[in-house]
């Protein structure tokens, strides 16, 4: 099974919650992933607050891992992934 962008506009969704630039950011990153296949489970390294996947895909990415710790605090403060860490982990797979 494969993971679905969302035919949505990604720009006017970005406006409400986001800063101009970084809406139109948003709208660029969702334009360049918008013809790739993600096969499950989708890992997102980065994920940042979480909030740019869980606009841009159907269901959000199952894993979300960042560096920083307060970036996740976000995420798991929302049901943006199933599982989210804040670091690199060896037990990557227990996630």
């Amino acid at each position: 099974m494969s993971q679905e962008i969302k035919p949505t506009n990604v720009f006017r969704e970005n406006l409400r919650e986001l800063p101009a630039f970084l809406a139109l950011l948003r709208s660029v990153e969702q334009a360049l992933i918008a013809d790739l296949e993600f096969e499950k489970p989708v890992l997102d390294l980065g994920c940042g607050d979480g909030y740019f996947g869980s606009i841009a895909f159907e269901v959000p990415p199952d894993v979300g891992m960042d560096l920083q710790t307060k970036s996740i605090l976000g995420v798991t403060a929302s049901p943006s992934y199933s599982a989210c860490c804040n670091r690199l982990s060896s037990n990557l797979a227990q996630i």
